[in-house]
């Protein structure tokens, strides 16, 4: 579980990773490409050898059982990596030198 959270940091974190011109370079996007697909492996290995009864098994009524929560990672992972796919498709925008002032803000 640890790991889902790092790779998800490391997604999260990847454009304040990326070059000076805000394109990803190759070595951050085979760094998160790594990261992703260490953490399926490690999510596959926790529910390896998990027993029918474990699987299905609710310590308490509003508790999801093992098989609620790995069919909630791989439908969150499935639908995160879409819109990853989708933002890496966008044209790559300049970034600012320095934050532009906010006006409202005293």
């Amino acid at each position: 579980m640890k790991t889902k959270w790092i790779a998800v940091l490391a997604c999260a974190a990847a454009p304040l990773l990326a070059a000076e011109s805000g394109a990803m370079t190759v070595a951050e996007r085979a760094y998160l490409i790594e990261q992703l697909e260490q953490s399926k492996k490690n999510m596959l290995a926790s529910i390896q050898g998990v027993t029918d009864a474990q699987w299905k098994f609710k310590p308490a009524p509003n508790v999801w059982p093992v098989a609620e929560c790995a069919e909630h990672i791989i439908l969150a992972e499935d639908y995160i990596f879409g819109a990853s796919q989708q933002a890496l498709k966008t044209p790559v925008v300049a970034r600012l030198a320095r934050p532009t002032p906010n006006p409202t803000r005293s």
